[in-house]
């Protein structure tokens, strides 16, 4: 059993009577009846605010007998109900998909850069013939199709990883051309049609006709972001459709039941504004990680499987030693210690409600989704054991 905040305890039952309760108004005899009623009203309205029918996901839009359109679906799909944390890799394709893997991530972690692979009977992969430091890469399309090719651009940045862009040139323009434009400090002459993303764009090629087509993910900062599908037809780029991953939310929290959303807004107080951290933003990186698994946790909560740097006892301690001297950070701290069991609680009726789970079912999901985020919120050092 895990070791719990201070004095919190477990998430009671589902039918905890203290969460179900309203205050008797002064003055006023409330029969039993009637308090009950008022009771479960009030407990439906707070527990359950933010939950709505288990809609399917995901969701095609536009040319939805579109080739493409039903293959990239077909992915998208096996992204959602995987247990990675990212829709954008890794990616199984379905047997017999109808188109192969082109230019693609060879993992999940980008950050240190180079991080495409690619199919050199469809792209090949060209570089300066004199590069200063890492050069940039570019995947050429290698046969191209009523005039055009596309060429996928990776361009080192910095710590962070790589930018990629994607262009669809005329047949006559060489790789050296494109490479030298690249490295033009003013000005381009080539205009890209997907231009310099962290996210690198997957690359296919339609088994059948050997149309190549590509899908772009959508950006690391994003929570669910949607795909958007690109065909080349006829030399001019299209965007027949859509894959959408999830409902339109204002927040990554807009689908999960107040008492969560109190709980995520003490652990982001206590997380603190993260002001004048420079470049390396950890703060910043911190809030975009969790808005990710916040929406992982409301639409997939299977998928809160990435590493935690941190113990649950480690968060434990860390947060009471940040806490132990000021009144502010002790306020905070007890925020968190109050709101949690009732979050929980709140999170396995999500859960019991939206994907049909047995109740015990629900609980045990819940828990394991409620230490998560409040690890998830801090990185505390670590003293080595031996030192």
């Amino acid at each position: 059993m895990r070791k719990k905040l201070g004095n919190l305890q477990r998430a009671p039952s589902l039918r905890h009577p203290q969460l179900c309760a309203v205050p008797q108004p002064a003055g006023r005899v409330m029969t039993g009846a009637v308090k009950s009623g008022l009771a479960m009203i009030a407990c439906g309205a707070t527990l359950l605010a933010g939950t709505a029918k288990a809609d399917a996901w995901p969701r095609l839009t536009g040319e939805r007998d579109n080739p493409q359109c039903q293959q990239a679906y077909r992915l998208a799909t096996a992204a959602f109900h995987s247990t990675n944390t990212s829709l954008a890799w890794p990616i199984s394709a379905p047997r017999e998909l109808g188109s192969t893997f082109s230019v693609y991530r060879r993992q999940a972690d980008i950050s240190g850069g180079d991080a495409l692979a690619n199919d050199p009977k469809i792209f090949s992969r060209v570089q300066p013939t004199a590069p200063v430091g890492r050069p940039a890469t570019v995947f050429w399309q290698i046969e191209p199709r009523d005039g055009h090719r596309l060429a996928v651009l990776d361009q080192p940045h910095s710590w962070r990883g790589d930018r990629y862009s994607i262009y669809l040139l005329d047949s006559t323009t060489p790789p050296d051309a494109l490479l030298a434009d690249v490295e033009r400090e003013r000005g381009r002459g080539f205009s890209p049609v997907l231009d310099e993303q962290w996210t690198p764009p997957l690359v296919l090629s339609d088994v059948r006709s050997g149309a190549v087509w590509f899908i772009n993910p959508g950006e690391p900062y994003l929570f669910l972001p949607e795909w958007r599908i690109h065909t080349v037809e006829k030399g001019t780029l299209r965007s027949p459709c859509v894959v959408a991953f999830r409902p339109e939310m204002k927040t990554a929290l807009s689908l999960m039941p107040e008492p969560v959303r109190r709980l995520a807004a003490s652990l982001d107080d206590a997380l603190g504004p993260g002001e004048g951290e420079g470049t390396l933003q950890p703060t910043a990186r911190i809030r975009v990680t969790v808005a990710q698994a916040w929406a992982n946790a409301s639409l997939r909560p299977w998928a809160l499987s990435d590493h935690v740097y941190n113990t649950r006892e480690q968060v434990e301690e860390g947060l009471r030693e940040w806490a132990r001297g000021s009144s502010r950070r002790m306020a905070a701290y007890r925020a968190i210690q109050r709101e949690y069991p009732t979050a929980e609680l709140a999170l396995a009726i999500y859960y019991e409600r939206r994907f049909k789970l047995p109740s015990r079912q629900a609980r045990e999901r819940a828990s394991h989704v409620a230490d998560h985020m409040l690890r998830s919120y801090f990185v505390f050092p670590v003293v080595d054991a031996e030192g």
